[in-house]
């Protein structure tokens, strides 16, 4: 393993003191001619000299790195999140580190706990639904955000009664969207696949079909309601439920979910759009390989990410001012999973 350069090499190659090379690779005003600058730096990459980021943390009190923390990686809209915002950090000069909560509050105090040890600048928090739910008390995750050091930012989903900038996707506004296109194309009896009993964002896109029904005057019937959780398989077991109650349309609240649905429903030889519309909230890459393609509430990932990081980073930088929020409107991308019943 061949030995790291240190700045000392280089002030030896040089003839220069270690003072002086650092403060012209460390790009800090100095009296020294351009010549031997540049001959400082031309020795810098010769000799494949890197600088100690760590040793320049401690000098400058900041490691130029952030945290992230989401309840599942494994998901692919948090996996989105963690490259958009990986992508920001880069051209930031800043690094990431990524941390994984699996969904549970008693991880996401010993998440905050560690980054805030290793020396971080600032976090971007996703909360574990288990938090959310509205029987959790919280007070461990409320006494660990009340006491870090550094700045965090809330994504996704957030706790109403904690004071920090946020910033999040209109859920409810988005599967109004989805509802409502059902709606204006004929469809009265629509089935809903949402995770309720443990998720803020859950309860969010049903309360957003509710009230498109409620809107046009069409009932919401309990039994067209089937709780679901955020995997494919949940989607896979429930939708012949809904096929059974007789729906002409379904509104599914998750990628994850939509994918178990158009498995099971072309086991059951039921055809899309002709047999049963389905729209679904949020499309990841794989949506794209769905024949028909699925109608969907899509979610701005880049910008969420953007909107979080630049949050973040004017916390860092010492902005004071007020806890933003930040609301990112969702967007129906129209594909051909929707038959018009309203058309002869």
């Amino acid at each position: 393993m061949a030995r790291k350069v240190s700045l000392k090499d280089v002030a030896r190659e040089v003839g220069l003191s270690e003072s002086a090379v650092s403060q012209v690779l460390n790009n800090r005003p100095c009296r020294i001619s351009e010549e031997s600058k540049e001959r400082i730096r031309e020795a810098a990459r010769r000799l494949n000299y890197r600088a100690n980021e760590v040793a320049r943390g401690l000098a400058m009190r900041r490691s130029n790195t952030i945290g992230l923390i989401v309840p599942d990686i494994e998901n692919p809209f948090f996996s989105s999140l963690a490259k958009r915002l990986e992508e920001a950090c880069r051209e930031a000069g800043y690094g990431l580190f990524i941390t994984n909560s699996d969904d549970r509050s008693d991880y996401d105090c010993e998440q905050l706990q560690r980054l805030e040890s290793r020396g971080v600048d600032g976090i971007v928090f996703v909360p574990s639904d288990e938090i959310l739910d509205e029987s959790a008390d919280g007070a461990d995750l409320r006494r660990v955000l009340t006491e870090l050091s550094v700045p965090y930012v809330m994504v996704d989903r957030v706790i109403e009664d904690i004071e920090c900038d946020k910033v999040f996707v209109d859920n409810e506004y988005g599967a109004h969207q989805a509802v409502a296109y059902l709606l204006d194309h004929g469809h009265t009896r629509i089935g809903c696949l949402a995770r309720t009993a443990h998720s803020q964002n859950g309860r969010l896109r049903l309360y957003g079909y509710e009230n498109a029904l409620e809107e046009r005057g069409v009932p919401v019937l309990p039994e067209l309601v089937r709780e679901c959780d955020y995997h494919s398989d949940s989607g896979y077991r429930k939708v012949g439920e809904l096929i059974e109650e007789g729906v002409t349309a379904i509104f599914s609240t998750s990628d994850l979910i939509t994918a178990g649905v158009m498995n099971r429903l072309a086991e059951l030889g039921v055809r899309v759009p002709q047999d049963v519309s389905v729209v679904s909230f949020d499309r990841n890459e794989a949506s794209v390989l769905y024949l028909p393609g699925i109608t969907a509430v899509q979610q701005d990932v880049g910008e969420l990410a953007r909107r979080a990081f630049d949050l973040l980073m004017m916390r860092v930088h010492g902005e004071a001012g007020e806890p933003e929020l930040s609301i990112v409107a969702p967007e129906l991308v129209v594909g051909s999973s929707v038959r018009d019943l309203a058309r002869p």
